[in-house]
């Protein structure tokens, strides 16, 4: 879950910064019955059906998505990682403004996982609106990318902004995995 280099530099400042996120997010979710509920669900200790992850964005694409324009986000990779196969419906994302803190907080309604058969230009015919992406720049700068993830949010709330003590160079981050096994404790 969390990046083994920044885990092996400092790791009372790897788990700190992810308890501190989690004891704020809770902390703001308390007086919305249905985030709190669907935090909660996301956090407890033991197994849980959903996730929680951490999207880093930068500008444009922050601000369309806050004001609704953008409806599908997208995050392309030449190696599979994060959020590819480890984001599913009901997982909750803590949306993260680059090189600032958390401003909103959302409940992933659908996802797609892709691996490329051929180029990309289904993907932009079919969703490049959705995604904010009609121009090339973005096209040419996912062009060398195997898998894409596009992911779709039923719910969107700006939240007060937490602060967010991630270092890493990582856009997308699983703060806690999902799991449908029981977890045994040994003394």
């Amino acid at each position: 879950m969390l990046n083994f280099e920044e885990a092996a530099a400092s790791p009372a400042r790897s788990r700190n910064w992810v308890r501190s996120v989690i004891d704020r997010l809770r902390f703001i979710a308390r007086d919305d019955p249905e985030w709190s509920g669907i935090v909660e669900d996301c956090i407890l200790p033991g197994p849980t059906r959903k996730s929680l992850h951490l999207a880093v964005f930068v500008e444009p694409f922050l601000s369309l998505l806050m004001a609704g324009k953008k409806t599908v986000e997208s995050r392309f990779s030449q190696n599979g990682c994060a959020p590819f196969e480890e984001v599913s419906p009901g997982d909750v994302v803590l949306i993260k403004r680059a090189g600032d803190g958390i401003v909103a907080i959302a409940h992933v309604s659908c996802v797609r996982h892709l691996t490329r058969q051929g180029d990309w230009n289904v993907i932009r015919s079919q969703y490049e609106r959705q995604l904010c992406a009609m121009d090339d720049a973005f096209w040419t700068d996912i062009s060398e990318a195997d898998y894409a993830s596009l992911i779709w949010f039923d719910r969107l709330t700006a939240i007060q902004s937490i602060e967010c003590e991630k270092r890493d160079r990582r856009g997308w981050v699983v703060i806690k995995r999902a799991t449908d096994q029981l977890l045994l404790e040994f003394e």
